[in-house]
């Protein structure tokens, strides 16, 4: 009877998770909640970049993409062969996160390849909570 009962107990709360979690939502429909402080990338916003910008862009794969953008070092050490900027300098841009190259390709434009913000239509774009975090990320010296 014991083991019955922790059967049962266990397919409910199997069936719980199943049902409270995002099972078919498309990754860049998630919501995805970055925290006000202490922002790690790994923890934070990799998932969320994950979901929203996708594996199709930003795959690793050089035939699809030249920027990965997988790992935190590929932010902070990339640079746009275009103008030379870095995406994120630590000293420089955690004075000032909204002069980051990364800050003004996600809110205003993408000057380096002439298109919208990113992630690109028709994905979803990045709330003001996940935009704000980027911003705080920066500020904080980009930890991992």
């Amino acid at each position: 009877m014991k083991n019955i009962f922790s059967m049962m107990l266990c397919m409910a709360l199997l069936s719980s998770l199943y049902y409270c979690s995002d099972q078919g939502v498309s990754p860049d429909q998630r919501e995805y909640i970055i925290p006000e402080e202490n922002i790690s990338y790994y923890d934070d916003l990799l998932p969320m970049l994950e979901g929203k910008c996708g594996f199709e862009c930003h795959s690793g794969n050089p035939e699809i993409v030249e920027i990965p953008f997988l790992r935190k070092e590929e932010f902070i050490d990339f640079q746009i062969s275009v103008t030379g900027d870095v995406l994120v300098d630590t000293l420089l841009h955690q004075i000032d996160p909204t002069r980051a190259p990364l800050y003004i390709i996600v809110t205003k434009f993408n000057p380096y390849i002439g298109i919208e913000t990113m992630p690109p239509f028709p994905r979803s774009p990045l709330t003001d909570n996940q935009i704000k975090g980027i911003k705080q990320w920066i500020a904080e010296g980009a930890p991992d």
